[in-house]
C-alpha cells in the first residue's frame, strides 16, 4: 500500500489541486503556444510582405492624433495572457517557460513604450513613410522568429506529453 492510499483525505486536500494545475497548465500553454505562433507567422508574414497596410493603419492614427486602437488591444491582451502563462510556469517550474514568458513581456514592454511616445513617433510615421515601412517589415521579420519559439515549444510539449 502507497504512502496516498493510507491518508487518502490528506492526498484529495493537498495533491489533487496541484495536479490539476499541472494538468491545466500543460493545456494551456500548449492551446496558447500553437495560437500565438499561428497568429504571429500570419501577422509577420503580412507585414513582411505588404507592410503598406499596416503603415495605413499608424499615418490614420497619427493624423487623427491618437493612438492606434488595434495596436492597443493587441498589447492589452497579449499582456494579459503573458501574465497568466507566467503564473503557469510555476506548475511546475520550467525554464522554457520562464524564458518565454519574459521575453514576451519585453516584447509588450517595447510595444507599449512605443504606444507610449505616441506623440514623437507620429509626427516620424507622418514625415518618413519609406523609413516606417522598413521598419515594418524588419518587425514582420521579429514577429515570424517568435512565431517559430512558440511552434518549437508548441512541439516540446507534445513529444513530452506522448514520452510521459
Amino acid at each position: 500500500m502507497q504512502d496516498w492510499q493510507k491518508y487518502p483525505i490528506i492526498f484529495k486536500i493537498f495533491f489533487k489541486p496541484i495536479f490539476m494545475i499541472q494538468n491545466l497548465a500543460y493545456n494551456w500553454f500548449l492551446v496558447y503556444y500553437f495560437a500565438l505562433g499561428l497568429i504571429f507567422v500570419i501577422q509577420g508574414l503580412v507585414w513582411m510582405r505588404r507592410p503598406d497596410s499596416f503603415y495605413t493603419i499608424l499615418y490614420d492614427s497619427a493624423v487623427a492624433n491618437e493612438r492606434p486602437k488595434v495596436l492597443l488591444k493587441a498589447v492589452r491582451y497579449f499582456t494579459l495572457f503573458t501574465l497568466i502563462s507566467a503564473f503557469f510556469t510555476f506548475f511546475p517550474f520550467s525554464a522554457f517557460e520562464a524564458v518565454f514568458v519574459v521575453m514576451s513581456l519585453m516584447l509588450a514592454y517595447v510595444t507599449g513604450s512605443f504606444l507610449l511616445k505616441w506623440n514623437e513617433m507620429k509626427s516620424i510615421i507622418i514625415d518618413n513613410p519609406e523609413r516606417t515601412k522598413k521598419i515594418i517589415k524588419k518587425l514582420g521579420q521579429i514577429v515570424v522568429v517568435f512565431a517559430l519559439t512558440c511552434f518549437a515549444l508548441s512541439y516540446r510539449f507534445l513529444l513530452a506529453h506522448n514520452a510521459g
